[in-house]
């Protein structure tokens, strides 16, 4: 029997003057994330998975937020774990 390689990649991201080291795999799904309220939930607008990093940092990085909304950037695990890499309110 074989069993199917799972490749574990580290991403160090530095945020607020602190460097977090984010730790992925194959099977981990990104997520930019939109919300609106102190309370409120956020909504997904754009995912993939580790192939389409760069593209969704640029999104991340091109969204203009205004007052009351908020945005973050998420990485999901295949256990169902959330790790936010980024996040910005106003």
């Amino acid at each position: 029997m074989s069993e199917e390689l799972k490749t574990e990649r580290t991403l160090t991201v530095h945020c607020n003057g602190v460097d977090h080291k984010i730790v992925y795999g194959d099977d981990s799904i990104f997520h930019v994330q939109l919300g609106r309220g102190p309370k409120g939930s956020y909504q997904t607008y754009a995912q993939g998975d580790w192939k389409k990093l760069g593209y969704l940092s640029i999104v991340y990085d091109g969204l203009n937020i205004g007052n009351g909304y908020k945005k973050r950037f998420i990485v999901e695990h295949a256990n169902g774990t959330r790790v936010v890499i980024a996040r910005q309110l106003c």
